[in-house]
């Protein structure tokens, strides 16, 4: 545990809400694995004699928030429907914090290619958050930037370039922005830019994240995300030393905070073997690809191999819900 997480962890109660919170906080500046047991402890105290009903469907919705970022899709899923399933118990249909599991939701089927019902979810997240939020409140932003992404997995660019616009738009215009969800703003729109190959206004929009990401979250893996994709535009420009060091600093950053058997990690050395070609480096290059090709043919069916939708895990937080609480999610 690095000496933040630690202090993060340290500063909240041993009670459910103490556990979860903290589990929030280590969430948002992608301390994963410290913040998957700070939920585990919750879910622990969640299911304790006298405990709110409430709160076994919050911190499930938020373990399903964590393994979606951590790229275990099909624990995410488990997680989330148990969200879900608990939720038709508990909570009005119309309660914020459904439609926060909504959003994760979509994510799960956007993984899974499936569009259609992705988008069911995303529009009742949106119908929930805009009724009772308003049209520019942060979490309206988070749902137009998932259906962006869909938008993107259907190959209709310039939607996905309008509904990331807006959702950038609304985060860089309230009070207290969150940096980190609006360096995840530049993020998106540049992948939208870079599968358009307008690569200079693709870097300069990776360039704003990363700046961002270096003051505020330095361990952050999705700091390691903005480098790869900067190294990528570097080695399709032919800036092959440029794109190399990019490549090394994104996979430093990728294994500490995802591990090294991360999907991510797996398809980012499968990009540097190929750099490696380019530069004649035969030998690394065929170690590299035997490494990528071990990681990304694991049989764990609990993991995720990124694909067209899923350029980034933006970091969210939510400001007070109706449960009274600061919430977190895809």
């Amino acid at each position: 545990m690095s000496d933040v997480a630690r202090t993060i962890a340290s500063q909240e109660p041993t009670t459910w809400e103490g556990h979860e919170t903290s589990g929030l906080k280590l969430m948002r500046d992608g301390h994963y694995v410290e913040a998957q047991a700070a939920f585990r402890a919750a879910l622990e105290a969640a299911r304790a004699p006298g405990a709110s009903e409430s709160q076994l469907p919050l911190t499930l919705n938020s373990l399903g928030s964590l393994y979606l970022k951590m790229y275990r899709n099909a624990d995410a899923r488990r997680s989330l429907m148990r969200s879900f399933a608990a939720w038709q118990h508990v909570a009005e249909p119309d309660n914020l914090e459904v439609g926060s599991t909504y959003n994760n939701l979509a994510v799960v089927y956007m993984r899974e290619r499936s569009y259609a019902k992705a988008q069911v979810f995303l529009n009742r997240s949106l119908y929930l958050f805009e009724r009772q939020l308003g049209p520019e409140h942060p979490e309206v932003a988070r749902v137009l930037s998932n259906l962006g992404r869909i938008q993107y997995g259907r190959h209709k660019l310039v939607e996905a370039e309008r509904l990331h616009g807006r959702a950038l738009a609304i985060w860089e215009k309230v009070p207290e922005p969150d940096e980190l969800q609006t360096a995840m703003g530049y993020y998106n729109l540049a992948m939208i830019y870079a599968a358009q190959r307008r690569r200079g206004e693709a870097g300069a929009q990776l360039e704003r994240a990363i700046s961002i990401f270096e003051r505020s979250a330095p361990e952050h893996p999705n700091l390691g995300l903005a480098l790869y994709k900067l190294g990528g535009i570097s080695m399709n420009t032919g800036d092959y030393e440029r794109a190399e060091g990019l490549f090394q600093r994104a996979r430093t950053i990728l294994e500490h905070g995802l591990g090294s058997e991360s999907p991510a990690v797996g398809q980012l050395l499968t990009d540097y073997a190929a750099l490696l070609l380019k530069l004649n480096r035969k030998r690394e290059a065929d170690e590299l690809r035997r490494h990528a090709k071990a990681i990304l043919q694991q049989p764990d069916p609990g993991r995720y191999i990124v694909d067209a939708t899923d350029y980034g895990s933006p970091p969210s937080d939510r400001g007070n819900s109706s449960a009274g609480r600061t919430r977190q999610r895809r």
